[in-house]
C-alpha cells in the first residue's frame, strides 16, 4: 500500500501568502499526499485565494471550521480527524515545505522504524528562504529539560505516524499561544520515542509580521493568565509522569520565573506576588527561595526594560540620522 501524508493547514487571513504554501504542496517529489486546509473565519479573501489555487488539484480539500471553538488547534484537530493518511505534518499557511521534504522525510522514518514521531531541521526566513540562515533546531542529551527552557524545534519540523498524534488526541485548543510547545513536551514527558533527521532544512518558518502580532498578543492579561494555567497543567503532567529531574525542575523553574518577567514588562506587576504564591502551592518553587526567586524576576524586569530604552535610543539617533 503507497502511504500518504496528510498535511494540515489552518488558515486565517493570508491572503497574499497561502498560495505559496499551497505551491510548495503541490510541487513536491512525493505525490501521495492530501492537503486539507481550514479557514479558521478569515476577514480578507484567503479562502478564495486557496480556492483558486487548489482548484485543479483533487487532493487538496479545503472548507471553513466546523467547530465553536476558534484558533490554529482546533483547526489543526479538526483537519486531523478527517485525515485518510498514515502520517500527519502541520504546516502553517505563511510557511513552506521543500520540494523533497515528504519524499525525504519518509526515507528517513523508514530507515529508522519504531519511533513515535520524528523531526527535521526547520529554516527561519523574512521573505524568501536563505534570507536569514538560521536553523531551528537543537538537539540536547536531555530534550525534555532543553523543551522545558526552549523550544527545540517547531511545529512543522515534527513527522507524525496518524495514530501517534491521534494518542496524544492532537492539540490543546483551550491555549492561546504555545500550543506547539506544550504538545511537544507532553508527548516527550509521556516517553514517546522520537527519531531526529541531522540534515539540512526541508521546511521553512516565516519570520515577519505574525510574529511581531503574537507577541505583542502574549503581552496581554488573558495570555498571562493563560500561560499560568499552562504552566500548572505541563507541572502535574511532568509529577504524574514521574519526568522531573534536577535539570528539568531547574529549567522549568526558569521558564515560571520568566513569565513573572513578562507580567512586569507588560505592566501586571500586581499578578507577580500572586503567580509566585501559586507556584509554591503547586511545588514548582520551594517556599525558603520564593524571596530570592522574587528579586531575581524584579532585577531582570529593570534590567530588560534598561535595554529596551537603550534600543529605542539607538532607533531614534538611526532615525535622525537619516534625515
Amino acid at each position: 500500500m503507497t502511504e500518504i501524508v496528510s498535511i494540515i493547514v489552518p488558515l486565517f487571513n493570508r491572503q497574499s501568502l497561502v498560495e505559496e504554501t499551497i505551491r510548495s504542496v503541490k510541487q513536491q517529489t512525493y505525490g501521495h499526499w492530501e492537503l486539507l486546509m481550514v479557514d479558521d473565519g478569515s476577514t480578507d479573501q484567503s479562502l478564495e485565494v486557496a480556492k483558486r489555487s487548489a482548484a485543479d488539484d483533487n487532493r487538496i480539500q479545503i472548507w471553513r471550521r466546523q467547530s465553536s471553538v476558534k484558533g490554529a488547534p482546533a483547526c489543526r484537530n479538526e483537519g486531523l480527524n478527517r485525515a485518510s493518511g498514515q502520517w500527519a505534518i502541520f504546516l502553517d499557511s505563511d510557511d513552506l515545505l521543500s520540494r523533497e521534504c515528504l519524499e525525504a522525510r519518509l526515507k528517513f522514518a523508514q530507515e529508522n522504524p519504531g519511533r513515535d514521531f520524528y523531526v527535521f531541521p526547520t529554516e527561519l526566513f523574512k521573505k524568501t528562504p536563505g534570507d536569514l540562515s538560521q536553523v531551528w533546531f537543537r538537539p540536547a542529551d536531555d530534550q525534555l529539560a532543553a523543551f522545558l527552557l526552549k523550544p527545540s524545534w517547531q511545529t512543522t519540523s515534527s513527522f507524525w505516524p496518524i495514530q501517534s498524534i491521534r494518542k496524544l488526541k492532537g492539540f490543546r485548543e483551550d491555549l492561546l499561544s504555545w500550543q506547539d510547545w506544550e504538545l511537544h513536551v507532553r508527548a516527550i514527558a509521556k516517553q514517546m520515542t522520537f527519531g531526529m533527521c541531522h540534515g539540512e532544512a526541508d521546511n521553512f518558518c516565516r519570520r515577519g509580521l505574525a510574529t511581531r502580532i503574537s507577541i505583542r498578543a502574549e503581552r496581554d492579561k488573558r495570555h498571562l493568565e493563560n500561560r499560568q494555567l499552562l504552566f500548572r497543567d505541563i507541572h502535574q503532567l511532568l509529577v504524574d509522569e514521574n519526568a522531573y529531574n534536577d535539570l528539568r525542575r531547574k529549567n522549568f523553574r526558569i521558564q515560571c520565573s520568566r513569565l513573572g518577567v513578562k507580567m512586569i514588562r507588560s505592566g501586571f506587576s500586581e499578578m507577580v506576588g500572586p503567580w509566585l504564591n501559586a507556584m509554591v502551592d503547586a511545588g514548582i518553587i520551594e517556599a525558603d527561595k520564593l524571596a530570592i526567586i522574587d528579586k531575581q524576576i524584579k532585577e531582570e524586569s529593570r534590567l530588560t526594560l534598561r535595554q529596551r530604552i537603550q534600543e529605542w535610543k539607538l532607533k531614534m539617533v538611526s532615525w535622525m540620522s537619516r534625515g
